[in-house]
């Protein structure tokens, strides 16, 4: 036995040695599969948070979407029903300026005294015209000094409604940028998955190819060591 050893030492020693190289190189090429895998693992585990975060975004802007076309129906409702009292109020007025032109004075006495708040002994109707009172004189001058006003305010909230809507125009705008925002995060996140997992794959892939280089070198200089020793031998 002894005298075998001492005969195949040489070859002994190498096969040792291939051996171990090999397994070292095993072990390394292991322990990177291992790494590019943990990678893999971890660069999933973000791309699954984000798009966690994602949802929960595009969730919101779903449920505030859903508030603001609510809200852009109440309001809609809301002014189409002013806008028609609205018309309704003006179409009376102007007929009741019509029949102002014709009405007889004592008709004519009793609307002025409405719509002045006055009273019955405030105006009187003559054969000339009517007759005011001091007082009816003055209450009527403090009506008609609303007028001007009324006209402005009228016309500031019209200004106010056109910009409100206008705001909700804008909401409404803005709140479908932040959809196709939120969709375009979720195209980026899937094209980082598809990107990182065509890396990992690359990565593997040249992990198998270096495997296989390595073991086809160590096949070589097994094959060759042994051929020259046993070539010695001989």
């Amino acid at each position: 036995m002894s005298a075998f050893l001492k005969l195949h030492e040489r070859l002994i020693l190498i096969v040792l040695g291939l051996l171990v190289a090999g397994f070292l190189i095993w072990k390394y090429l292991d322990h990177s599969s291992a790494v590019a895998d943990k990678k893999s693992l971890q660069a999933d585990a973000v791309l699954q948070q984000q798009t966690v975060i994602n949802n929960n975004l595009a969730a919101q802007v779903k449920s505030q979407g859903d508030v603001l076309t609510q809200l852009v129906v109440q309001v809609s409702q809301e002014n189409a029903a002013l806008l028609q009292a609205i018309q309704v109020r003006s179409t009376a007025t102007a007929v009741q300026v019509v029949k102002d032109k014709t009405l007889p004075l004592p008709e004519l006495a009793t609307r002025w005294e409405n719509l002045a708040s006055l009273q019955s002994a405030d105006i009187t109707a003559t054969a000339s015209g009517l007759l005011l009172s001091d007082s009816g004189s003055r209450l009527t001058v403090q009506a008609l000094e609303n007028l001007p006003t009324l006209s402005q305010n009228l016309a500031d909230t019209q200004a106010i409604v056109q910009n409100k809507d206008s705001q909700i125009s804008s909401m409404t705008e803005f709140q479908g940028t932040l959809q196709a925002q939120v969709q375009g995060l979720n195209t980026q996140i899937g094209d980082a998955d598809k990107a990182c997992k065509a890396t990992i794959a690359s990565v593997k892939a040249d992990a198998r190819k270096s495997k296989f280089k390595t073991f086809l070198w160590g096949l070589g200089i097994g094959i060759g060591g042994g051929i020259a020793i046993v070539s010695k031998v001989l």
